[in-house]
């Protein structure tokens, strides 16, 4: 504020009458005159210290401040025959008290504990929350108030993996095989009380139009025994899906194909019928399409005209889906007879000159072929060899195979029925 002095002579020099807004001073005396601007001014500093003050105080020290924690865990107390299998775990709660205090809480510094009593049943459990809030506060609010917990013993068990095939058509003679699952079974962990209604885990399969072999990934899923899903966010399945494997089957019927071991036999000298000479056979479509059922008749082994029972065997990967097991050969000879010839000159190949005695001086061969041909054979011109090669280092009697042999010309005609052998003496 401006103090303002007026002197007595100035005083005198004022015109009497006149006022120019104060009144007259009597001669010596002083006059004080306000600026209001700048008393304005002094409130207006006034009320921004108390501000500054009030802010400072509610930033660091206010008696009623609030804060919220949106994460504290929440420690079950259990008195019950289960397990917490799953649940709400965390709780946001509102402490109140003084701001420099409550800003140097931690959440790990709160305590949430909900009680699960002693009747609580398997299933979802509400449970109440309680707060233990630090010193110098109290919990104002926490959300939620009670939590949603499922209680449950815990256990494992394995399953088997239910194949099911849907939405496929086959051509005619193809058939679906049975199908493999691998794994075969799961282990499946969750509350007993769910694992008590599952009966496999299944895998389902749209297999379109299937003319082969089919191997497909699918998902696994919990069903009953009335084929209903099993849905729980507690199971859990040690593998999620299975690979499946679904042979395809093709019927095919399949006839004989003869061959001969020598090749003596032809159409001009022997007739041959067989029964049955067509099986029906199944097998993987790829395979089947290659099957083959063979027989190699020994015409050595044919003494004669008759029937013979045959083996009916087939290639790898096909089976016989028809009743007989094996076959008739009924064979008959045309323009060809047999003629025994005793040999007592028998041959012996002896390269390690070995020591050796015959079991016998002479052996009766019997021989088939055109009648022109036996009629000129004799005892001088067949031969019997036996091969002592693969017998260096043994001793005692063996037993050697006879090779018989005819004249070159003759050779593709005219054949030993039979095997021949010999004991051999050693040494």
């Amino acid at each position: 504020m401006k103090n303002v002095y007026t002197s007595p002579e100035k005083s005198k020099n004022a015109q009497p009458g006149k006022n120019p807004g104060s009144s007259a001073s009597a001669p010596g005396s002083l006059t004080i005159k306000r600026n209001k601007n700048l008393d304005i001014a002094a409130k207006i500093g006034c009320v921004l210290v108390a501000f500054v003050i009030w802010v400072y105080v509610m930033a660091n020290d206010s008696p009623s401040s609030e804060r919220v924690f949106d994460q504290v865990a929440v420690e079950f107390t259990d008195h019950s025959e289960y397990d917490v299998l799953s649940g709400a775990t965390e709780v946001s709660v509102t402490l109140k008290g003084r701001r420099s205090v409550i800003n140097k809480i931690s959440d790990d510094a709160i305590k949430a504990f909900a009680n699960i009593p002693e009747t609580a049943k398997p299933g979802w459990q509400k449970v109440s929350v309680d707060i233990s809030a630090p010193s110098g506060t109290t919990a104002s609010a926490v959300s939620p108030a009670s939590v949603m917990l499922y209680l449950g013993n815990r256990t494992t068990v394995s399953v088997p993996v239910e194949i099911k095939l849907t939405e496929y058509t086959l051509p005619e003679d193809y058939e679906l095989g049975m199908s493999n699952a691998n794994p075969s079974e799961v282990t499946v962990t969750g509350p007993e009380d769910v694992l008590s209604k599952i009966k496999s885990a299944r895998a389902v399969i749209a297999l379109g139009n299937v003319s082969s072999s089919v191997t497909s990934k699918a998902p696994l899923t919990l069903v009953d025994a009335a084929g209903e899903v099993i849905t729980s966010s507690f199971v859990k399945l040690q593998a999620t899906e299975a690979t499946v494997s679904i042979p395809v089957y093709k019927y095919i019927n399949l006839p004989l194909t003869l061959s001969y071991k020598y090749g003596f036999y032809n159409p001009n000298n022997v007739l041959i019928t067989v029964s049955p000479d067509i099986v029906r056979v199944r097998g993987e479509a790829a395979l089947a399409a290659d099957a083959k059922w063979t027989y190699t008749i020994d015409e050595k082994l044919i003494t004669g005209d008759g029937m013979y029972k045959i083996p009916i065997t087939l290639t790898n990967g096909v089976s016989n889906t028809s009743d007989a097991t094996e076959a008739t050969l009924t064979v008959k000879h045309v323009g060809t007879t047999t003629k025994q010839i005793t040999l007592t000159d028998i041959a012996v190949i002896n390269p390690d000159n070995l020591n050796y005695t015959l079991g016998d001086s002479r052996l009766i061969v019997t021989l088939r072929g055109p009648s022109s041909s036996l009629s000129y054979l004799t005892a001088k011109n067949v031969t019997a060899t036996i091969d002592l090669s693969s017998f260096k280092n043994s001793t005692g009697s063996v037993i050697v195979p006879i090779a018989i042999s005819v004249p070159i010309g003759m050779a593709g005609s005219v054949y030993e029925l039979g095997g021949y052998n010999m004991t051999v003496k050693l040494g």
